[in-house]
This record gives C-alpha cells, structure tokens and sequence, in this order.
C-alpha cells in the first residue's frame, strides 16, 4: 500500500499496459476518477501513450495528428501552417524559430518516407523546445483501414520519441518507441474477432559532435 501511494504514475502504467489500446481512454478516464491529485492526472495523461487521432488543417486542406507535443489546451498546432485548431488566441505553445525550420524539414521529408513504406497514411513531426540546449521530439504515423480485406476496421499507430540533451560537443539521444493495434473484423470467412495489442521499445545514443 505504501508503494502504491509512493508511485502511483508506475502502477498506472503497469495497468495501462495491460488494457487494450482501442479502450485507453475510457480506461484513463476511470483511473482518474479515483485519482485526486491534479498532477499526477495531468502526468498520466500526457505519458500514457493513446491512438492517434486525424484533424484537418482548415488552411490548406491538410490531415495532422494530435499529441501533447502539439497541443495547448483543447486545441491542436498543424505542422502544415504552425496554426492551432481549433483557433484559439490563447495558444501561445510554438516552437523557437531554429527548431520550427527543422520541424518544418523533417516533416516533409517524414511524409515522404511515410507514404514509401505505408502507402496511404497519416503523418506528422513536433519539435519541442526544453530547457538547456537540446530538444523533444515526436515522429508519428497513422494508418487505418475501414472495410478492406474483409477487415471491418484496422488502425496502426506508431508513436516515436525522441530525446536529445547536448552539453557542449556531446549529445545523449533516446528514441522510444511505442506501436498500438486495432483489427476488427466481422465476415464469414474471418468470423467475428477483435484483436488488440502494443509493443514499446526505447535505444539510448551518445553521439560525440566535431565542432572544429
């Protein structure tokens, strides 16, 4: 008991990881009800990895995901046009000049590996700012099917995050990442079954710049 109440994050975690990815809502939603403090509900929900959901860039007609990497408040920064949906004069979360022109590089040159190797899918990169010098950042992929190949509906989600501390000419990287499964079907041949699963898993590199 005493364990529990020490490291409530960790057992939510440990639960989480056993609930099946389509529910992770539903099942965050009823673990902070019992949770009272608004901290540890805040963590859980920006830790616990959920399948992506699409919004659509209102500019320029474009699909992007929405993480807590591109979120502030209820509304969600495009990476197409740096513009939050929906608008909202408050959302002030951006990320510094260097680091949206990289951003802005990596996601077209993601989008393209994206449609290489996934065909017809979602795509989006976010870059963060941390304190120090370094960044955060999310690679993320969606793709789905809805009644295709007697699946009534499929949904990969690859979550990929990167990590990157740089003290003078060294910089510690740590990529983690985490791939969520939905398979629903409903035909005669299949029968009726829904399959749910994740896998996470994480690398850590040290990589030694020449600044001369």
């Amino acid at each position: 008991m005493v364990e529990a109440q020490q490291n409530p994050v960790t057992h939510v975690f440990n639960i989480m990881r056993r609930m099946p990815p389509n529910q992770v809502a539903k099942s965050i939603a009823g673990i902070n009800r019992i949770i009272q403090d608004e901290d540890i509900k805040q963590e859980i929900i920006e830790k616990v990895d959920q399948p992506l959901e699409i919004e659509e860039d209102t500019s320029n007609g474009k699909p992007f995901l929405k993480h807590e990497y591109n979120r502030d408040g209820n509304s969600y920064r495009s990476p197409w046009s740096n513009q939050y949906f929906p608008a909202n004069a408050e959302c002030t979360f951006m990320p510094s000049a260097e680091l949206l022109s990289l951003e802005q590089r990596a996601n077209d040159l993601f989008a393209q590996y994206v449609y290489l190797y996934y065909n017809n899918a979602s795509s989006s990169v976010y870059f963060v700012d941390i304190e120090g010098e370094g960044f955060n950042a999310a690679f993320l992929v969606k793709k789905e099917l809805n009644n295709e190949k007697m699946i009534k509906y499929g949904a990969w989600d690859s979550i990929n995050i990167v990590t990157c501390e740089k003290k003078g000419a060294e910089c510690n990287y740590r990529v983690i990442t985490t791939v969520l499964i939905t398979v629903d079907s409903s035909s005669d041949k299949l029968g009726n079954f829904s399959i749910n699963g994740s896998s996470s898993k994480s690398r850590d590199l040290k990589v030694t710049l020449n600044l001369k």
